[in-house]
């Protein structure tokens, strides 16, 4: 697996992501993180992925029935040095990372991007089987939000499917 930049992503940096992920999961589903105007027991976190250094991560975020998810998302991003606080108490980590929040639509655009950019990569070497399970996790993840997309927030599944050409 490779980022954006085209570097491999390392085990360190799947297993940080993999461990925020978990401990932003429980944060949110008890409600310790106490947003005043949010309820935060209804939001699920659907990937953190860490840079290179660990010190930022892009937590991808899907409030249950998709309703005002740009506004829950400000809210995410207006009180993240609460989010934090909590966090440094679960997490132990020589450095806590900043946490960025972003819609999970952005995850199924970049997923696209790395279905693409395998599909490529299977056609030239045919015999990379281990790609080809990468391409099939990917492309079974991509699946899964836009079904969750398709029958929670029907016009945000649309808007997707038309900006990425996926379905006709």
């Amino acid at each position: 697996m490779t980022d954006r930049i085209g570097k491999p992503v390392s085990q360190r940096q799947l297993r940080v992501g993999e461990m925020i992920k978990q401990s932003l999961s429980m944060i949110f589903l008890r409600n310790e993180a106490k947003i005043p105007d949010l309820e935060t027991n209804n939001i699920t976190v659907t990937e953190v992925r860490m840079s290179q250094d660990l010190k930022i991560a892009k937590a991808y975020v899907l409030p249950l029935g998709g309703k005002d998810a740009d506004q829950k998302i400000k809210k995410l991003v207006e009180y993240s040095f609460l989010i934090r606080k909590i966090l440094s108490q679960k997490v132990i980590t020589k450095f806590l990372p900043k946490l960025l929040f972003r819609k999970s639509e952005i995850q199924i655009g970049l997923l696209t991007e790395k279905i693409e950019n395998l599909s490529k990569h299977i056609k030239q070497f045919k015999k990379d089987k281990h790609s080809s399970v990468g391409l099939l996790k990917a492309v079974n993840k991509r699946k899964k939000l836009l079904d969750y997309l398709k029958r929670n927030k029907m016009d945000s599944y649309k808007n997707v499917l038309s900006k990425l050409n996926l379905r006709k």
